[in-house]
């Protein structure tokens, strides 16, 4: 597991737990 991405754009090589977790954090920040 390596995070190339970062926070500048998701990357489209997601497990879906990262998938998971992206989706509860735009949750949270709604924007």
């Amino acid at each position: 597991m390596g995070n190339k991405g970062g926070k500048k754009g998701a990357p489209k090589e997601l497990t879906p737990s990262q998938i998971a977790m992206l989706k509860a954090n735009t949750k949270y920040t709604d924007r």
